[in-house]
């Protein structure tokens, strides 16, 4: 840095015998101030709900959420399970035959 370049500034405090106080500081760097402005309003749940349910569906969110819902909280949960997976016997006779036979090729 060069010579002169520096910041002075003072804090202003009262003590607790009620006599306002300064503390001199002399800093040697860069000061950055960052001034923010805006409104503040009443929160609205309306417009809210709104901009989540998009963030959501711009991700892809939504159809796990509603899977979620549907599957577990609906009233016709067991309906929808149905329709949305088709259950498989654990093993069956084809299975068996396509193990052997990888069974036998790889043991070659």
């Amino acid at each position: 840095m060069r010579e002169g370049d520096n910041f002075r500034f003072a804090k202003y405090y009262q003590s607790e015998d009620g006599t306002e106080r300064q503390t001199l500081h002399k800093a040697k760097a860069i000061r950055i101030e960052r001034i923010v402005s805006g409104n503040a309003g009443k929160f609205n749940s309306v417009p809210f709900l709104i901009k989540l349910v998009a963030a959501f569906t711009s991700v892809g969110l939504a159809t796990v959420f509603c899977d979620i819902i549907l599957l577990n909280f609906h009233k016709g949960a067991d309906e929808y399970k149905a329709k949305k997976f088709e259950e498989v016997p654990e093993f069956t006779q084809v299975w068996r035959d396509r193990v052997e036979r990888c069974v036998v090729v790889s043991s070659l």
